[in-house]
């Protein structure tokens, strides 16, 4: 029986500063993971099942190195505040606050050694969950389980990565020789928390990461011979006119829709950091994914399916 997982991870946008030089470092490990509205060059699927092979624009996480620029918008140019009274536009700010993209993300190629991983990642042949609160799983999700990645705002959990389950196993179960980008943003980084995190030898001692509880899972991707069920992300077509390209992250109304999905109870935080795991049957999980997926695409949205790597320079 496939599984659909809720999780909740940090909602708050990365941001820039004032920096001039349009450039942002690797994230330290003791700095917090933040969303990055990032742009890459890839594939998207349209309402009409027709692919798009363009630069986009799509919310998702790169701690490595990133150039960026500001979008530089106004709350008000993206939000329809009408005739609303001034107490009702307050209200409206506030709802839409941190949902609009500050800056536009370019990942960078991650030479070198960073902190902080990345993950999940979507970028390369093969997209990959290989960690986060994976202890809060609390069972090795099947093979066509969808992961629905996302952070609570306003009651309700707005999204950025719908993953779908392709296969999974333990580490050390295959080589990953050829895995870099994998190893630079994800395994380099946890293999070296021993050393990064202050903490450590007082709650380890001399003991390494510890990889035996984790299970890297492997994305199920769009191709022509899968166009039913496969992991996106909503993105848009990048456009210089900034403005035509940003947009918020979409919410969700998955605990009307289907009341058997275990849910949060709190509505302003309580979900920030947790992970919520139902068992599904193999009807409701396709329900399901078409219901975001629907979602997505009435937004005039396009489903984000395929990001190129950044150069090695």
């Amino acid at each position: 029986m496939p599984q659909i997982v809720q999780f909740f991870h940090p909602g708050s946008q990365q941001g820039a500063g004032n920096k001039n030089h349009r450039e942002l470092e690797w994230k330290k490990l003791d700095k917090p993971h933040a969303r990055k509205f990032l742009k890459a060059t890839g594939i998207a699927i349209d309402k009409n099942n027709e692919e798009i092979h363009d630069e986009l624009t799509f919310w998702g996480e790169w701690e490595a190195k990133t150039k960026f620029q500001k979008t530089k918008l106004n709350i008000e140019e993206q939000v329809d505040l009408g005739d609303l009274s001034e107490e009702e536009q307050e209200k409206e700010k506030i709802k839409n606050k941190d949902v609009w993209p500050k800056n536009i993300f370019t990942p960078i190629y991650p030479n070198g050694q960073g902190e902080q991983n990345t993950d999940p990642i979507v970028f390369g042949k093969n997209w990959y969950y290989s960690n986060c609160k994976q202890q809060k799983l609390k069972k090795i999700l099947e093979d066509g389980s969808i992961i629905i990645f996302g952070s609570a705002k306003n009651g309700e959990m707005i999204i950025d990565t719908v993953f779908v389950v392709d296969s999974s196993e333990e580490y050390g179960s295959r080589d990953l020789t050829d895995e870099k980008l994998l190893k630079k943003l994800a395994i380099d980084p946890l293999k070296e928390i021993p050393k990064n995190d202050p903490n450590w030898k007082a709650k380890n001692g001399d003991e390494e990461f510890d990889f035996a509880p984790l299970r890297l899972y492997t994305a199920r991707k769009y191709s022509k011979d899968n166009k039913k069920l496969f992991s996106f992300v909503p993105a848009k077509l990048y456009n210089a006119a900034l403005e035509k390209c940003v947009f918020k992250r979409i919410p969700l109304n998955l605990k009307e829709k289907f009341p058997c999905l275990e849910w949060y109870e709190e509505p302003h935080g309580g979900a920030a950091m947790n992970v919520y795991v139902s068992d599904v049957d193999v009807n409701t999980r396709n329900k399901i994914w078409d219901y975001i997926k629907n979602e997505v695409l009435q937004e005039g949205l396009l489903l984000g399916v395929d990001f190129e790597e950044p150069a090695d320079k």
